[in-house]
């Protein structure tokens, strides 16, 4: 029997079809992959009021995913959006997202991990994260990049030949 796992890109986003393709590479055969985002709001997660205002948008479509028997679903944002909100309101559905995961196989890998993040301004939140997932004690540093949206959009762009 196959999985149905739908990959959920929480902003407004034309790169879906590119995510299917990149995730699809890395999938079994027996697992159907669906990806998709929202479409309406923000096109990144910069500041915390976008965040809040794509909440409400997550959880209708992780309900929707549910009625439609999706087996899983991953909110595709280290800042796991929504996270906690979905998998309070989701009855069967498997609900993840790639902060908390991340952790959890980085304190088997070893005692302390660090995470790399675009900018300075991220790090409280993503320290809000490391301590409401209990790793508080393994974090070892925040090691910002000084990216944003754009800079990793044009860095993307440019990679891609264009």
């Amino acid at each position: 029997m196959k999985r149905r796992v739908l990959y959920i890109e929480p902003v407004v986003s034309e790169t879906v079809d590119s995510w299917k393709g990149y995730l699809s590479q890395f999938k079994g055969s027996e697992t159907d992959l669906e990806v998709t985002s929202l479409t309406e709001g923000p096109r990144h997660l910069e500041y915390y009021s976008y965040g809040a205002l794509v909440v409400p948008k997550i959880l209708k479509i992780v309900k929707k995913a549910e009625k439609e028997n999706f087996d899983a679903a991953i909110i595709g944002c280290f800042y796991d959006p929504g996270l906690r909100e979905a998998r309070e309101i989701a009855e069967k559905l498997v609900v993840t997202a790639p902060a908390e995961a991340s952790m959890h196989i980085a304190v088997t890998l070893g005692q302390r991990f660090s995470i790399i993040v675009g900018r300075t301004k991220w790090i409280p939140l993503m320290r809000e994260n490391v301590i409401k997932y209990g790793f508080q004690d393994h974090l070892a540093s925040f090691q910002p990049i000084a990216w944003g949206y754009w800079t990793f959009r044009w860095t993307l762009k440019r990679l891609k030949g264009g």
